[in-house]
């Protein structure tokens, strides 16, 4: 129940601040990416915490952290998918999000199933889910800069076009 309360108030807190900072700064040229991956950056010493912590308290008020802060990319991610697809595919694209995100959500179950029942599930999450941050991260510095550099083709040849 605990953990419910975590996740969903967390998330909530996460994905709602990462879409109002991806709005308010709409005008900075690539933000939908630079969010992201400024948020996966620190998320990654916090995830320290979750999985090497001494105490069932400190591992879990890691956990809340990190939800606070690596569940931010949502927001700046749906406001891409808004901005960036023209509409005849919007609906394709959201489509296409949430299959990743279902896609995404298996993998705690595949985990599971491989469980042996030992501590050891533990080091292989840590780095499984640690590379993950890493190339997400990436992932998302490169739509940054994608973004920045399709907006600024596309307001030199909007410039061509309206003289």
């Amino acid at each position: 129940v605990a953990n419910a309360f975590v996740v969903g108030l967390c998330g909530v807190i996460s994905t709602s601040l990462g879409g109002f900072l991806s709005d308010r700064l709409h005008r900075c040229r690539g933000i939908q990416g630079i969010i992201p991956a400024v948020a996966f950056k620190l998320a990654l010493p916090i995830l320290c915490g979750v999985f090497l912590s001494s105490s069932f308290e400190g591992a879990f008020l890691s956990w809340g952290l990190l939800l606070l802060v690596a569940e931010s990319w949502l927001g700046p991610v749906v406001s891409v998918i808004q901005l960036e697809l023209p509409s005849e595919i919007r609906g394709v694209g959201a489509a296409l999000f949430s299959s990743c995100a279902l896609i995404g959500n298996i993998g705690p179950v595949i985990l599971g199933w491989y469980d042996p029942g030992h501590e050891g599930i533990g080091k292989l999450m840590f780095l499984l889910v640690s590379v993950c941050y890493v190339l997400s991260g990436l992932s998302f510095a490169a739509m940054a800069i994608a973004l920045r550099s399709r907006r600024s083709r596309s307001r030199s040849i909007s410039i061509i076009f309206v003289k």
